[in-house]
This record gives C-alpha cells, structure tokens and sequence, in this order.
C-alpha cells in the first residue's frame, strides 16, 4: 500500500482525528497526513487569465464543493485504488439517495487514487469530489492537458504522486 504521507518529507506527520463529512460511526475519520504538510499554497501559484485572441482574455473557472465536503486532513486509507471506475457501469453500486452519497464520499476517502478520467472536457465535478475526500485522482494522459486546462489543479503534484514506485492500475 501506498502512502500519501510519504510525500510530506522534512515535516512530521501528525497523528489524530477528525470529523469528516458522513453519518455516524463513519463520521470521525484517523488523519495520516495533515493537508497544509502536503498541499502547500506557494508551491502552485494562481492561475493567470489567457489571452485568446487581440482583446479576447479567458479566465480560468473551476467547480465548486461545498466545504463541509472537504476533509480537514487526508484520511488514513484502506484501499489503494477507489472502487467507483468512471464508464464502467457495474462499478455505479451506489443509490440516487442521501445515504447513496454519503457512501460514495466514504468510498473516496478510503482509497489513496481514484480514476478521473477525461469525458466531455478536463474539468469535472468528480475530480473535485475525490480532491474533497483527501484522494489522488488518477488522470491518464494528464500531460496533454494543455495550459488553462485543469488550471486549479496542481498538475505537477499530481504527476509526481501518479509516478510513485508500486503504483499500477
């Protein structure tokens, strides 16, 4: 199994608990990593606005996640890949209900990678979701994602973490 704290070296690991996003018991979540030891702001700077054309400025954009679906640390896992594969129907076990979604939350926090796979565009809500959950999405062909695509995320990162040694899909 993989770790994601093994990225933090040079800070300590933190130890200890918190709430998470779910009902009870699953509602208190074991922290492996603490996420301003992982995911330092300065390390990925705003994305500027783009330039199309003369006069025409594209400004990046980007989904939004309610906070209370945003893990306060990355959560000690217990599966190395998530079990949801976007496009493969038999994998969609989770109902259209409350309890559906909050299962499909825990479903992300308990996985170190979850597959994000490019649809209809580079951008969307799932990456976000498996963000919230503390998890690494696992973006194929991430390097042709060109600039302004994914303008939010840390591609750099997220590269370097798709890249550690054991990781097969």
């Amino acid at each position: 199994t993989l770790h994601l704290a093994t990225i933090s070296a040079g800070s300590s690991v933190r130890k200890g608990y918190r709430r998470s996003p779910a009902v009870p018991p699953h509602n208190v979540i074991e922290c492996q990593a603490w996420l301003e030891d992982v995911f330092l702001e300065e390390d990925f700077p705003w994305p500027s606005p783009m330039e199309c054309a003369p006069g025409a400025t594209v400004y990046p954009i980007s989904f939004g996640i309610p906070l209370e679906d945003i893990v306060e640390c990355v959560p000690k896992k217990d599966q190395d890949w998530a079990f949801l594969i976007p496009g493969k129907h038999s994998t969609y076990i989770f109902p259209m209900s409350y309890q559906g979604e909050v299962e499909y939350k825990r479903m992300y926090r308990r996985a170190q990678y979850a597959d994000c796979p490019r649809k209809s565009g580079w951008e969307s809500m799932r990456l976000y979701e498996i963000l919230a959950a503390g998890t690494v999405p696992y973006i194929a062909n991430l390097s042709d994602t060109g600039p302004g695509k994914l303008a939010f995320l840390n591609k750099r990162l997220v590269s370097q973490l798709m890249s550690l040694p054991g990781l097969s899909r």
